[in-house]
């Protein structure tokens, strides 16, 4: 896991996407009650407690209970084990469009791909037999009526199975490049 600090003084945690097939993307720490199913990241325990700040859950289920608090957030810790959470005690890690491939950082973006461009399978292939799969990422060698690409790693990509992916800090490459 890698952590950055944006100038907001929002934290950062790049975090292998299972729903991406695996691909590191950027998510942000928020302070807000989670949702059942949700990552979160252990903010402030009490010294007694069997988990630590710094680890990070999913939300399996909320149950109310007598205290002052009303409810806690039973999640899963990475390790199997399942503990008992106050919304005082956790933020929740939300998903952003920034993902990380090959050492660059790309901004997914929903719109129809170019020639040229890369694309990243974001939605699995309905289709029997076919066995193009999220998370697969590949450049665009053709384009069809409706956003559909033909992509030379991938084969036929409908235009409702894919982002495409603009690279971040291009300009600075640019720059680069120009000297």
């Amino acid at each position: 896991m890698m952590e950055t600090k944006a100038n907001t003084n929002t934290k950062i945690h790049v975090l292998a996407d299972e729903k991406l097939g695996g691909i590191k993307r950027e998510y942000i720490e928020v302070d807000r009650k989670a949702e059942v199913g949700e990552r979160i990241i252990i903010v402030e325990t009490d010294c007694q407690s069997e988990y630590r700040n710094g680890e990070r859950a999913f939300v399996s289920r909320f149950v109310k209970d007598d205290s002052k608090f009303g409810h806690y957030a039973e999640s899963i810790l990475a390790n199997g084990q399942s503990i008992a959470l106050y919304d005082r005690e956790y933020h929740v890690l939300e998903p952003t469009d920034i993902v990380h491939i090959g050492g660059q950082r790309y901004e997914m973006v929903d719109r129809k791909a170019e020639v040229g461009e890369k694309i990243i399978v974001d939605i699995p292939d309905q289709c029997i037999g076919n066995d193009k799969e999220v998370g697969i990422v590949g450049t665009v060698r053709s384009r069809y009526s409706d956003g559909d690409v033909g992509v030379k790693s991938i084969g036929l990509v409908f235009g409702d199975e894919y982002r495409v992916l603009v690279p971040l800090d291009e300009h600075k490459d640019t720059i680069e490049n120009k000297k």
